[in-house]
């Protein structure tokens, strides 16, 4: 362990004194319209005590994304990750997002493509202004949140009293990054945005889905909350559904404080059960995380410590974060 806190202490030094904040850049030329070009470069050092080797470096983003407007109603946007090819196994695709974006009336949206469907609150986040080096189960163990699929929705903005409030309801053919449908059925999945005041953000979320040329069923249900106010945010997520016929439930709480000028303490609670009918399934994490902004999102660093709790027979395998990220 004390080999592993040098490590992140030399990695964090010299990469503080090596790294120059990065200015805005202009749009680039493109054959017709408007286009800007977006990237974020993330850096990860991890230690996890269940791995063999316990130490390892990763690059786990390389995102270039282009986007621009045809007119005032037509806009797109296109995203490729090359890191995922070898991340996992459910985003090995270098083309991420896909997307033709139309807005044929005022506060109107129509989007049809691949890109992120609206499920959960941290999962459509952008990577680059993550609390934490890495999302909660509910994206990494789960995949219900921050997932990407082929199909399309509808979002209306409506404002009442002064109170904000964004439906949208979508169909997607539920086999998730590049991969046509394999059933007759269409997916459905919905959510309901209200946004009281500034501060205050609520969301219900539904996704109703069959997979694979055997139909297997999912069907999940989500409850989102964040609460801002000056140095303190704190959000969270509960979700419940069934995989396959099996009953799993999870949820989540984050808050954040900023201190100094550029630091960030982040702590979150995640808990996880698998088959809530059978017991001695549910896993936790618990992680305490560390910002240091450089130039905000566009440069800084993140380190995570995260303890790892089993309901079952306990596994010592807690682990470490550290991201060094650039943004521009």
């Amino acid at each position: 362990m004390f080999t592993t806190i040098k490590i992140i202490f030399i990695l964090a030094t010299a990469m503080t004194l090596g790294i120059t904040s990065l200015n805005a850049g202009e749009n680039v030329k493109s054959g017709f319209g408007t286009m800007s070009i977006k990237g974020l470069v993330q850096f990860w050092y991890e230690h996890d005590n269940v791995r063999s080797p316990k130490d390892f470096f990763r690059i786990r983003r390389t995102e270039i994304r282009l986007s621009g407007t045809i007119n005032p109603i037509v806009a797109w946007t296109v995203m490729i990750d090359p890191a995922t090819i070898r991340e996992d196994n459910l985003r090995n695709s270098l083309l991420q997002d896909a997307q033709i974006i139309l807005t044929p009336f005022e506060n109107w949206t129509i989007s049809a493509g691949q890109f992120i469907f609206p499920f959960g609150l941290e999962g459509l986040m952008s990577s680059a202004r993550l609390d934490f080096a890495e999302r909660s189960m509910l994206t990494t163990k789960l995949n219900w949140a921050n997932f990407r699929d082929i199909g399309f929705t509808i979002r209306h903005n409506i404002k009442l009293a002064g109170i904000e409030i964004q439906p949208t309801i979508g169909l997607l053919n539920g086999e998730r990054l590049n991969r046509w449908d394999l059933n007759e059925s269409m997916d459905f999945i919905g959510r309901l945005v209200v946004s009281p005041t500034e501060h205050l953000h609520f969301a219900v979320a539904h996704y109703n889905g069959w997979a694979g040329a055997n139909e297997t069923r999912s069907l999940w249900s989500g409850v989102e909350l964040m609460f801002t106010q000056d140095k303190f945010t704190v959000y969270g997520e509960f979700a419940a559904g069934k995989n396959a016929g099996i009953n799993i439930n999870n949820f989540y709480l984050s808050g954040t404080y900023n201190f100094f000028k550029n630091l960030q303490l982040a702590l979150r609670y995640d808990y996880l059960d698998h088959n809530s009918d059978t017991p001695l399934n549910a896993v936790t994490e618990k992680t305490i995380g560390l910002n240091y902004f450089i130039e905000g999102h566009n440069s800084k660093l993140q380190l995570n410590y995260i303890f790892r709790g089993e309901e079952g027979t306990s596994i010592n395998n807690d682990g470490i974060r550290f991201n060094l990220q650039t943004a521009f």
